[in-house]
């Protein structure tokens, strides 16, 4: 009796083996949809605004690789973006995220394999004596084991599997771009911090400038030398310069709480730092057109994003055809506890089942449709998501270009209205000219050199949008590894 049970369950588990390694997919061969720069990238040797910025004799040697916060050479920088990557709960909700789909796509996974179960159940029955089949009060003991295998014969879990792993690691990648997001954030944030404090340092050296010249424009008035419209002017432009320094330090604060916020503390816990803005620019990192699909990490997201409609189109597809289930038991039973051991208390069955959709009002084409405009969406998604890409990194570059040359001709402005601030300074002592143009000329002076400091914090910055824009640095351990999901 064993033996003939044996014989039934291998053949069936054969049969049913042999059909789900025949199982074939629906879905369409994948391909990377072509998007603009695929048919320029070869004749691109660097982007349009390019040009100038570096000259290399090996490109390569200009590569960003791992931390690429390195480039700036601030071991100040280096502690906030590590202490981001760290402590900011936004990057850690963005990684549990990533766990979920995996997690997700493990249960898909087990789909298709066959499930096991056991069960213990004990009944007791007392049927009416008025029925034909009266035979009194009864027990039934049974314990066993059950089996249920869905054959993915049409490839729809299969299907439903690659799409939700290509979820998961579309999540990776988004993941992956919230942390480069996050560093970018930290080090635009401290640049600026950094050069609030270089104006916060030009502005008092001229309030304390402008109170001794309250006081010497007073004193000249009181001695009849001076109008008590210069002692007004002199007032109101230390007022202003007070102002203007209070207004500052606001932003300062603001940027620190940001920065907090950023690192995954409190303002009160940081140590912002109170250095000036550097004078000296790192050097600019350079690509080439190409790279951008191998680097960004929002490029990956959405190229998975294809991938997955892609393998939905198979999954919906698969719902046209049948779906066949094999479910089996093993057990033992029996009405005396005492004989449930025994040989002769073995039961079992075999249950194999068909179902195999016929009407369903157009459910099933309309599904399918659905799977068919997601897969375009999602295609143009990619496509636009690539032109974004190329728009950043120009607008970047360009920046770049033009902040340099805009700095260069701010800063030799900022000089002559110094020189210019001097010169009418000692015009003023000698009683050349009256108050009213030195200090015309102080103020112009004093613009000119906020300008200058404002304008390198922008450069600093343009540099961080230009590696957030190429898609930060490569991890040289992981250069060329695709994101798998185990």
């Amino acid at each position: 009796m064993k033996n003939k049970f044996q014989r039934i369950c291998n053949g069936a588990l054969f049969a049913a083996a042999g059909l789900a390694l025949g199982a074939c997919t629906l879905e369409p061969d994948y391909v990377v949809p072509e998007t603009p720069l695929d048919a320029q990238a070869e004749k691109m040797e660097n982007f349009k605004y390019a040009e100038g910025l570096w000259t290399d004799a090996n490109p390569s040697d200009a590569q960003l690789k791992g931390k690429w916060w390195q480039m700036f050479n601030d071991a100040k920088l280096s502690e906030l973006i590590e202490a981001c990557r760290e402590k900011n709960p936004n990057l850690k909700s963005a990684f549990y995220a990533v766990e979920q789909a995996r997690q997700k796509a493990r249960m898909t996974e087990s789909e298709l394999y066959p499930w096991l179960n056991g069960n213990v159940s004990y009944s007791k029955t007392d049927i009416s004596e008025n029925e034909f089949s009266y035979r009194g009060a009864y027990e039934d003991y049974r314990i066993g084991l059950g089996l249920t295998w869905d054959l993915d014969f049409f490839g729809r879990v299969q299907a439903l599997l690659a799409s939700e792993v290509a979820d998961a690691q579309a999540l990776r990648a988004a993941y992956e771009n919230t942390m480069l997001m996050l560093e970018a954030n930290v080090a635009s944030v401290y640049f600026s911090i950094r050069q609030y404090n270089s104006e916060i340092l030009l502005l008092e050296e001229t309030v304390n400038v402008r109170q001794k010249q309250v006081d010497l424009v007073t004193n000249r008035a009181k001695a009849k030398y001076a109008h008590e419209a210069d002692v007004k002017r002199a007032e109101q432009q230390f007022y202003e310069a007070v102002t203007q320094l209070a207004s500052v330090k606001k932003l300062r604060d603001a940027a620190t709480n940001q920065l907090a916020y950023l690192t995954g503390t409190i303002p009160a816990n940081l140590q912002a730092t109170t250095e000036p803005i550097a004078e000296v620019l790192p050097k600019i990192p350079s690509i080439i057109p190409s790279q951008l699909l191998e680097r960004r990490p929002d490029i990956a997201q959405a190229e998975r994003g294809v991938f997955s409609a892609n393998m939905k189109i198979g999954a919906a597809k698969s719902a046209f055809f049948p779906t066949i289930q094999i479910t089996s038991s093993l057990d033992l039973a029996s009405q005396d506890i005492g004989d449930l051991l025994e040989g002769n208390s073995l039961a079992w069955g075999v249950s194999p089942r068909l179902y195999l959709p016929l009407f369903q009002a157009g459910k099933l084409y309309a599904q399918y449709q659905v799977a068919l405009s997601q897969h375009l969406e999602a295609s143009e998604k990619y496509k636009a998501t690539v032109l974004n890409a190329i728009y950043e990194v120009e607008n970047a570059l360009s920046e770049i270009k033009n902040l340099k040359d805009e700095y260069e001709a701010r800063a030799k402005n900022a000089a002559a209205a110094k020189a210019v601030e001097e010169l009418t300074r000692n015009q003023f002592d000698s009683g050349v000219i009256d108050y009213f143009e030195y200090t015309d000329a102080e103020r112009l002076a004093l613009n000119s050199e906020r300008e200058r400091i404002r304008l390198r914090g922008e450069q600093f910055r343009s540099v961080v949008s230009l590696v957030f824009a190429i898609g930060g640095g490569v991890d040289e351990e992981k250069e060329g590894e695709k994101t798998a999901v185990n």
